[in-house]
């Protein structure tokens, strides 16, 4: 690589993150930057890896030293204006929109941010405005579409809104993300509307992806299909590798206080020095807030954390709080594992789980003589079910059922307490948390 010139490391930099290998993107972008420090196209590359990797301090620093060199650049000013926009940063992300546009009326990306920072403002008729303007340029645009779609279901203009939706998924070719963006639309809009305005957009949506497991997992879920006995495995990690950025802000908005109720029973059972060398594992551990609460009870390197979703073990990564983190199917990971633990947690993981049999004799063989799970689930208030899958993707459980699986493998029920869990829209969520041993 000696040889290497400026303008080839900056060639393997943008090949490397086309790739999405971005400690690669910054290998190569560094070592050319070592022999020309002034290479705004490099420094670009290293502030976009570190976007990209949700640093976006770095990113900023790299691309603010690139804005010196060319101040004027079209290129660097958009770079700028996403990290103002990912920092949340309005006002001067439109201020800087503002002076790209002044130059290039037509520049359709950031017509696009502009048009997504109004609607995060809720200033809807104004994102509308800035979201046909790129619609006008660019018809295919199916961010545009997405966001047209949220406007419209946010002024309560529910046919648009599914419409748009449907228009955006079929633009993007089926992108996850705009998949599980129409998943959670048609479910928004069935709470407010009934099913009947949204299942006729739900069928046409499976129509056009027959075989795209989010689609058949979420109608089914709109259906309650009662033959569902788990939630699809691909469909729960898309969407949490989706939400990973956004999930815990969004939590706090829905009330959600389930790992805080998880932290009272915690405190009642081991509010003691002498439990600091307790082994726990944490299931469905996201973004690891329940294992905050843990680490105040046991010395470090005794709390594990397994999740389907690799983006959200990135962020529990960073709480610096779990011994090892594993990401897989959480019964493929108990299948080893025999009487090894004190205590399995699981905050709102078990509700992706209809049929609780084989989960509770994995838990059951999983921990020692005596060994604690303590988890939530939610309440089946509908009908006389043991469990069914609700419209919302998530099973809800009657306690009848709840019981009788517990003590059939081997638990006694310890304590239980009935909270709300959370908000969706206005509706209060029901559920338990519930404390159960091995016996």
């Amino acid at each position: 690589m000696e040889n290497t010139d400026q303008k080839d490391y900056h060639a393997l930099a943008l090949e490397a993150y086309r790739g999405g290998d971005y400690p690669r993107t910054i290998h190569y972008a560094l070592s050319g930057l070592k022999n020309a420090p002034n290479n705004a196209d490099l420094l670009c590359d290293c502030g976009s890896a570190y976007f990209m990797l949700g640093d976006y301090e770095k990113a900023e620093s790299y691309y603010r030293n690139a804005w010196t060199l060319v101040p004027n650049s079209e290129m660097v000013n958009m770079n700028l204006l996403n990290v103002d926009f990912a920092c949340k940063r309005y006002a001067a992300a439109l201020s800087r929109a503002s002076r790209i546009l002044r130059a290039n009326p037509d520049n359709v990306d950031t017509l696009l941010t502009v048009g997504s920072i109004y609607f995060e403002q809720k200033r809807y008729a104004d994102s509308k405005r800035y979201l046909e303007r790129v619609l006008a340029l660019r018809p295919e645009s199916f961010w545009a579409l997405n966001y047209m779609g949220q406007c419209a279901e946010k002024t309560g203009d529910y046919d648009n809104a599914l419409t748009y939706g449907l228009q955006a998924v079929k633009a993007s070719g089926g992108e996850d993300s705009q998949h599980i963006n129409y998943a959670y639309s048609l479910y928004e809009i069935s709470m407010e509307t009934g099913m009947e305005k949204v299942m006729p957009y739900a069928e046409r949506w499976l129509d056009s992806f027959p075989e795209n497991p989010i689609v058949r997992y979420a109608v089914s879920a709109l259906k309650n299909d009662v033959s569902a006995k788990v939630s699809d495995t691909f469909y729960v990690q898309k969407v949490f590798d989706f939400f990973a950025d956004s999930f815990e802000e969004a939590l706090q908005n829905l009330d959600y206080r389930v790992p805080e109720y998880i932290n009272g029973f915690l405190k009642r059972f081991y509010g003691w020095n002498f439990f600091r060398n307790l082994e726990i594992l944490d299931l469905g551990c996201g973004t690891g807030l329940v294992g905050k609460y843990l680490a105040d009870y046991v010395g470090k390197g005794h709390i594990y954390g397994v999740d389907l979703s690799a983006e959200m073990l990135k962020k529990a990564q960073q709480k610096n709080i779990y011994s090892k983190l594993f990401c897989g199917d959480l019964l493929h990971f108990l299948n080893d594992k025999i009487s090894c633990l004190d205590l399995i947690t699981a905050a709102d993981v078990f509700i992706y789980f209809g049929s609780l049999d084989s989960l509770f004799a994995k838990i059951n063989q999983a921990l020692k003589k005596g060994g604690r799970t303590i988890f939530s689930l939610s309440q089946n208030r509908i009908n006389e079910r043991d469990y069914f899958l609700h419209a919302s993707g998530r099973f809800v459980h009657s306690w009848g059922y709840i019981t009788h699986v517990l003590q059939k493998n081997g638990f006694r029920l310890e304590k239980v307490k009935e909270e709300i869990l959370r908000y969706e829209g206005d509706n209060p969520v029901f559920g338990w948390i519930i404390s159960a041993r091995k016996i």
